[in-house]
């Protein structure tokens, strides 16, 4: 039985600078959202603690205002 001979795939290991610049480049799309969701919790941080100081002086304000005098 003479068969012809099958063509395997000659299989070759991982290339290593593709693999490190694939890493690289994955963690700085990680890092840049994980940045980009912190930037916003502290804006969203910085704006309520802004309206509690502008709510806190309205409050003294009107307070000192209704106060009767003695």
């Amino acid at each position: 039985m003479a068969g012809g001979r099958v063509a395997h795939v000659t299989l070759k290991g991982p290339s290593v600078v593709r693999e490190l610049c694939i890493g690289f480049a994955l963690g700085l799309v990680a890092g840049g959202l994980w940045k980009m969701h912190h930037w916003n919790e502290q804006r969203k941080v910085r704006s309520f603690y802004d309206l509690l100081e502008k709510a806190s002086e309205v409050f003294c304000f009107v307070f000192s205002v209704l106060s009767p005098m003695s």
